[in-house]
């Protein structure tokens, strides 16, 4: 069993009286984020159209203050040493007992409670080890640092007859093969089905124009046709989308035929 890991000083910073807790390293892309926020906030101080300037002059000082006080500090060689030991020592601590790949995603009995026991004995662990990382990776782009998922084992050691989740597609697929095979015979071609939902728009919109037309006839005193009462579908429409469809069983039997 791995030993207990001496607190670092680069890890373990001490909180503020005004803290809850102690201090987290900002990652790359957010001091670049913070800095940018900075200096929009030092234009708004200065802009006259901001009328609201010790507001702005607050966020300001936050802002400034976090990235003061959050930026992780420059390391020398012997303190990148010091770390790329401790990121190991911390990672070997953590790795007792994590849940694998696999469990996680096909839930075995025992898995909820193996995730749960190991997240109580080594949230620390894991927590620092993500500092560490952030520290070693400060200057680059890396977003994936202190990922747990690159780390984590592949093999399950629960026993995988009675996973919730099935380990291939044909035991768990949603939808089914079956309503894949039969989506055109219950619902229609799906190129039909998309030239419906355009020929509808279209219908509606017609419908829409002829009512504010209506309207204007009725205010304006004059009598309505006998036969405009009713917009009648479009017959032009309608005789296409149903030629298209002969055309296109007429296809799926030549290619049935011809198979």
């Amino acid at each position: 069993m791995p030993q207990a890991v001496e607190p670092h000083p680069l890890v373990h910073v001490e909180p503020k009286p005004t803290e809850k807790r102690r201090s987290n390293w900002l990652r790359s892309h957010q001091i670049e984020t913070m800095k940018d926020e900075v200096k929009l906030l030092q234009r708004m101080l200065v802009d006259p159209n901001i009328q609201d300037k010790p507001l702005v002059g607050r966020q300001l000082r936050s802002t400034e203050d976090v990235l003061e006080n959050h930026t992780p500090p420059p390391l020398s060689g012997q303190d990148r040493d010091s770390l790329v030991r401790k990121e190991r020592e911390l990672r070997e601590q953590w790795m007792e007992g994590v849940p694998s790949h696999e469990e996680m995603r096909r839930s075995p009995p025992g898995a909820i409670e193996k995730h749960r026991r190991w997240e109580r004995l080594h949230k620390q662990e894991v927590l620092d080890w993500k500092q560490v990382k952030i520290l070693l990776a400060q200057g680059e782009d890396d977003r994936e640092c202190g990922n747990v998922e690159m780390y984590r084992p592949r093999q399950s050691t629960l026993g995988m007859h009675a996973a919730l989740i099935g380990r291939s597609e044909s035991e768990f697929s949603f939808p089914s093969e079956q309503f894949k095979a039969n989506y055109d015979a219950t619902f229609g071609n799906r190129d039909d089905n998309e030239q419906d939902r355009i020929d509808r728009m279209e219908f509606d919109s017609i419908r829409a124009e002829w009512a504010a037309l209506r309207e204007q006839v009725l205010e304006s005193g004059q009598e309505l046709p006998p036969t405009s009462e009713e917009i009648p579908p479009p017959s032009s429409t309608l005789s296409a989308r149903a030629e298209r469809r002969e055309r296109a069983k007429a296809a799926s039997k030549e290619n049935g035929n011809g198979e």
